[in-house]
């Protein structure tokens, strides 16, 4: 039996260990890769998230500006409107001026926010 065993050909369990290797080391490199890889995507999804509370921020920032120049527009309108009345009939090139460079700053103001502003204007105007 011995001689039986000596006389088979031990070529088929020579290549079996050696695509054994071959796969263990593959394996060994796929893992190193995607090792890699899940570094990478960690790293962006925190740099993701450090852009999103950088946005959110700069957002609120900027509504907080759009409700501090309305209140400048408001406050100025308002102003006007008071040397206007305060000043009846002198000084009506500096009153232009001053109506036509709040007609400027009003340019830049959101449409619906200006037409807003017009209504509590006309309601004040009334009152």
């Amino acid at each position: 039996m011995l001689q039986q065993l000596m006389a088979k050909d031990p070529l088929p369990l020579q290549k079996a260990k050696i695509t054994q290797a071959a796969v263990v080391k593959k394996c060994q490199k796929a893992t190193k890769k995607a090792a890699r890889v899940t570094a990478k995507a960690v790293e962006a999804r925190e740099r993701a998230e450090a852009d999103a509370k950088q946005a959110a921020d700069a957002k609120q920032a900027s509504d907080d500006a759009v409700i501090a120049a309305e209140k400048a527009i408001e406050e100025a309108t308002e102003f006007l409107e008071k040397v206007k009345q305060e000043v009846k009939g002198a000084g009506k090139g500096k009153l232009w001026l001053m109506d036509r460079e709040l007609e400027e700053a009003k340019k830049y103001m959101p449409k619906h926010k200006l037409k807003k502003l017009k209504k509590q204007m006309e309601a004040e105007k009334k009152n």
